[in-house]
């Protein structure tokens, strides 16, 4: 069942449950995008280069969860993307970098 569906400029996302499917690529994801959603993990793909301030912030992605498919050098980092997350949602959580 579909619950939310974002269109950010080019991209189009679709959230179920407390997971994202991105459906078409994107080279930026705004500011407070994706804020108090309950996500629990995230994979961000290849084609996004900015991700803007709290882009991720309150929600329950835990440690190892906010994974970002490029090279930390290749994406630019808006203040605290994944601030208060983890499981109590008192954390904030450093992102992993699939390509490094």
């Amino acid at each position: 069942m579909i619950q939310l569906m974002y269109s950010l400029g080019r991209i189009i996302i679709v959230k179920r449950g407390s997971y994202v499917n991105w459906i078409t690529s994107s080279l930026a994801i705004e500011e407070f995008a994706f804020y108090d959603n309950s996500l629990t993990s995230v994979t961000i793909p290849s084609s996004v280069t900015t991700i803007g301030k709290y882009a991720f912030d309150s929600n329950r992605i835990t440690e190892g969860n906010g994974k970002i498919d490029n090279h930390s050098s290749n994406v630019n980092l808006g203040t605290d993307i994944f601030r208060y997350n983890g499981a109590n949602g008192n954390t904030t959580i450093i992102p992993v970098f699939l390509r490094d």
